[in-house]
């Protein structure tokens, strides 16, 4: 655990090498990283890079704030066993990142919120099948509804 790290909104946006830093939400704390990207693939290859990589953005057209899924699992597991809240959960993490001053560590709840509900939301459509395809979860295949409505004969 740091002790001696103090994460606040003004801290330093690039490095010397002109490599933007990002918050990177963990089990084991929130860090304050530099991120070396290659743009050989083009830039529009980054997000899909992080996922593949077990990590989700809050935003796809600026990234500052990562969340792994490692994180974002715990909680969930946190939530279903231990009944606790995002908000008791985020806490959880303010304190593991800073023990003795746990109110200056970034706020990130809301984001923590919004980004396992998304999380949540991805594992359903993975389990219904749409990982690995190219169907489109908003317009299902009448023929593969689980539940259809059987016409009424008089």
């Amino acid at each position: 655990m740091r002790t001696d790290a103090k994460l606040t909104p003004a801290l330093q946006t690039a490095n010397a090498l002109n490599n933007s830093y990002i918050c990177v939400v963990h089990t084991n704390g929130i860090h304050h990283l530099a991120m070396v990207t290659c743009q050989c693939q083009g830039e529009h290859q980054i997000p899909l890079d992080l996922v593949t990589s077990n990590l989700l953005m809050t935003s796809f057209t600026k990234i500052c704030t990562l969340f792994t899924i490692q994180v974002l699992d715990h909680f969930h597991l946190c939530n279903l066993e231990l009944k606790a809240s995002a908000y008791q959960f985020y806490q959880l993490i303010q304190h593991i990142t800073l023990l003795m001053r746990p109110a200056e560590v970034v706020n990130l709840y809301h984001e923590l919120w919004r980004l396992s509900c998304l999380w949540h939301w991805m594992k359903i459509l993975k389990w219904a099948g749409y990982g690995h395809n190219q169907k489109d979860p908003l317009n299902p295949n009448q023929d593969h509804l689980p539940i259809t409505v059987q016409p009424v004969l008089k």
